[in-house]
Order: structure tokens, then sequence, then C-alpha cells
């Protein structure tokens, strides 16, 4: 009979050589995407939301039950930064489902992240996968019509007994994780009943109410608003379905454009809230923080900066949707209105918001930033030609007998035109006075009507007559003087008399 020293000792070999064949060697890594399919990410974000990872590691055979806990490295191949904010990026344990955990010691370095302590658990399997949810990259930097791929590499540093984790590194893994498209376009129209749409400053540049009124910025009503005789429509599209969700966790998408070189007496009124789109007010230069536009009033004035921002309601966008939003902008204007240059177009920019340069994985940053690269189309934008013509007298002269009378006539429409030739900019004409060797001379300019004229300006229609003496004051000169008006056809005769010689003529 065996002794029962002898069966401890033979129990005990026997359970060793149990252990060492169930132990399993750990020998590969695998990333995929996770439960929901590769998404397709913004071109324009900096912080785009990567799909949930699944990442599994491979034994060379089945185990029945364990765990081997490893530091997971996960490197974007583009070299685009991570940008999550660390405590947002979470792990699952897959199977059994366990919950779902930040990890403490996530760093981000750039375009790498490393998680450390990551548990894998075996039930009855040769693999065990953990969930990776909330890594954010910066889609912008890599740029549209490429793929998000990663590189996944499993550091060893524990398991249980029954399973070997091999000391170096398991098996690199690469993944194709997302496509990047451009996902948005800003266009700009005219509306197409506005008789301004490419005019001159002579057209009607106040819009009107529903009822046919004049633009009325006190109005609370929005109903009262009448969409088709705004200035122009800033439209706003997706490019692909989905390019405007909001993930959970991000906040609220915002749209913005910029309106510059507004001429002076032309003010821009845009609708408080248009579908589902609220009118943000007080944002900082990058369309970040602010308020939502209280329904006090149907409409609001652009700021001072052009610059113009929508929130969007995100239970506004259905799955599968490419929705397109259009927003109205209103004008109250003078005519003429003053503009700096002969022809001064309105510039006009759209996108995202909040826009930012920040690609850092910072915490105190709004998850959602983009960068400034949205497709803009212009489609027949709003030019303003400022009203001008202008004359010269080849010679005038004052002073030893001699007097120039010189008259200067609004021609308005233009006698002789089918149209009423009163029709047309009143305005003024700045005079300037050359030697007849071409250089300037003193006064440097005059305008007309002169100062302390009973008129200011002369209008369609009319005219204005002065002397010489009576613009540059008594003494002597001989030249040449150049008109320039600020209303179109503008007409100028004179005439010279002394030494009992007089001659009239026309300006050139």
């Amino acid at each position: 009979m065996i002794s029962f020293r002898k069966f401890v000792m033979v129990g005990a070999m026997l359970a060793a050589f149990a252990g060492l064949a169930a132990a399993q060697t750990v020998t590969s890594l695998s990333i995929i995407p996770g439960p929901a399919p590769s998404p397709t990410l913004r071109s324009e974000g900096i912080t785009e939301a990567l799909p949930t990872l699944s990442v599994t590691v491979t034994a060379d055979q089945m185990i029945l039950a364990g765990t081997a806990t490893y530091d997971l490295t996960l490197l974007s191949t583009s070299g685009a930064p991570i940008t999550s904010p660390t405590a947002q990026i979470m792990v699952q344990q897959l199977p059994p489902a366990g919950p779902v955990v930040a990890m403490p010691g996530t760093a981000v370095y750039g375009g790498v992240v490393r998680i450390p302590g990551v548990v894998f658990t075996f039930v009855d399997s040769s693999s065990a996968t953990v969930l990776i949810q909330g890594l954010r990259i910066d889609a912008n930097a890599i740029g549209p019509n490429a793929f998000v791929t990663l590189q996944g590499t499993a550091f060893p540093t524990a398991s249980t007994p029954g399973v070997n984790v091999k000391s170096n590194p398991v098996t690199a893994a690469n993944a194709t994780v997302a496509t990047i498209l451009t996902s948005l376009k800003t266009t700009v129209n005219p509306t197409s009943d506005n008789p301004t749409k490419g005019s001159t400053t002579s057209g009607p540049w106040t819009s009107t109410m529903a009822d046919g009124s004049a633009f009325d910025p006190t109005a609370t009503d929005p109903a009262t608003l009448n969409p088709a005789s705004a200035l122009f429509t800033a439209k706003f599209t997706a490019l692909y379905a989905g390019a405007f969700w909001v993930n959970a966790g991000e906040n609220d998408l915002r749209f913005t454009f910029t309106v510059t070189n507004i001429p002076s007496g032309l003010a821009l009124y845009v609708p408080q809230a248009m579908g589902p789109l609220t009118l943000v007010l007080g944002t900082d230069a990058n369309g970040f923080g602010g308020y939502a536009a209280p329904a006090t009033v149907a409409a609001y004035a652009v700021p001072a900066n052009g610059m113009v921002t929508y929130q969007l309601d995100p239970m506004a966008v259905g799955v599968g949707n490419t929705p397109a939003y259009t927003v109205p902008v209103y004008s109250v204007g003078t005519t003429p209105l003053a503009v700096t240059s002969a022809a001064a177009p309105f510039t006009f920019t759209g996108g995202y918001a909040p826009l930012s340069t920040d690609v850092s994985n910072s915490g105190s940053k709004p998850i959602l930033r983009f960068a400034a690269t949205s497709v803009t189309e212009y489609d027949s934008f709003i030019i303003v030609t400022l009203p001008s013509s202008h004359f010269a007298f080849p010679y005038v002269v004052s002073g030893n007998g001699w007097v120039t009378g010189i008259a200067i006539i609004n021609a308005g429409a233009g006698l002789g035109s089918a149209t009423d030739p009163t029709k047309g900019n009143a305005g003024t004409c700045k005079l300037t006075f050359y030697s007849a060797d071409g250089t300037m001379v003193a006064p440097t300019a005059v305008t007309v009507p002169l100062t302390g004229a009973a008129e200011t300006a002369i209008v369609p229609g009319g005219n204005y007559g002065f002397t010489l003496d009576q613009a540059i004051g008594t003494g002597s000169y001989a030249g040449i003087v150049f008109g320039a008006c600020n209303f179109d056809n503008a007409k100028a005769f004179g005439y010279l008399n002394g030494d009992g010689t007089t001659a009239a003529y026309l300006a050139q």
C-alpha cells in the first residue's frame, strides 16, 4: 500500500503538472472599431470622437479562467495629436461585461496615449477583450479624404496562474478606425427678389416686413419678418449624413459667419431663432461663450465685428439626415451709402464654431473645437459701387484782373434719358489744384458746395456755381483744377473773364 507521504507527493506533482498544462502564453493583440461602425470624422474638427475600440489579446490555446494585465499604448500613425482629456478615456472589460471605468495614470503625449493596468479577463476562451471609449483626435491635422489609423502595443505587467505573459510586448496591431471628409459647406446668396443684388447704392437697401412696410428692428413677432426681402441668406449644408451629430458629453454644435466691409449707413439684422438654430450673443472672437438671445425681439443687429453665431438644437438632427439650415440677413440702409472705395464688396466667411488652434488634450477647453477650413461658396454676392464722376479744367486763372467762374451740374440719370433726369444721388465734389507743371498747390482740396453755402449737397438735376476766388481766396493763381464727385454724371462749366476777354468751356 502506498504511503500517505508518497500520496501527498504524487498529488502535488500531478497538481503542478495540471497547472503547467493549463498555462497558456498571450501572443498577439488586435484592434478593431467596437460595437459602433467606423465613423466619418469632420475634417474641420480638432477634437473628433473616434469610435469605441475593441482591443483583444490572444493566447496560443484556450484558457478556462484567468487574467492578464497590460500597459496599453495606442499611437496615431498619421502623427495627428490625440486631443482627449485623459479623464474621458474609459475602459470596459469583456467578457463578462464589466463597468465602464476611468483608468488612473492614463497619459496623452501628442499622438500617443498610454493606458496603464488594463486587465484582460479570460473565460473559456483563447482571447480576452476590453473596450476603450473616449478617444478624440485632431482630424484637421490629417486632412479630408484620408483615414485614421492606430497602432497598439501591449506591455505585460502581471497575470494570474494559468496565464503566462511574454516578457516582451505582444505583437503590435494596426487598425483603420475612421475616415475623414470635409463636412460643411457655407453658401451666401442674395435673395431672388431683392433688387439690390449686384446693384449700386441707388437700390432700396431697407428690407420689408411681411405686410410690405419697412423692416422694423423692434418687431417682437417672428411671423412679421419677411425672409424674401432679406439682403442675402447664409446657408449651412452638411456634406454627408451625420455631419451635424453631437455625441454625449460634447458642447452643442455651433455655426458662425462673418461679414466684413459693410458700408457705413447699412445696418444688418438676423433672426433671434431660425428653426432649430438659436442666435448666440456675446461670444468671443472664436464663437465661444455667450448666451442664447432672448426672444424679446424677432431680430437682432449684427455685432460691430460682423460675426454672427448660431447654436444648433442637437435634437433637431435626425439619424441619416443630411440637413441644411438657412439664415436670412435683413438690412436697413440709407441712400446713398457711404463707402470707402469705388468697388467695395462685402466679404463673407462661414463655418463651425467655436474656432480654435488648440490641439492639446486640455480638459478646460470646449470639447468641440474646429479649424477655420470649411468650404465657402460665393454666389453673386453683393457689390456696392460708389457712384462717382470726374472732370478737369485744363486752365483756370484768378488775380491780376482775371476771374474764373465754375458751375457744377448733377445730371442725375442724364438729360434725354427715358427716365426722370432728376433721379439719382445728391452729393458733393472735391476740387484739387495743380500748377501748370503738374505740382499740387495749396489748398490741396476744396469741397463743393463751399463752406457756408445754403445747400450742403448738389441734388440730382441741380447745379452749384462759384468763383475761383470764393474757393481758394484772393490772390494770383493759374493752373489746373481736377474735380471728383460722389454722384454719377457730373458736368462742369467754366468761364474766364479778364483783360477785355471772355471765354467759356466745358470741363473734360
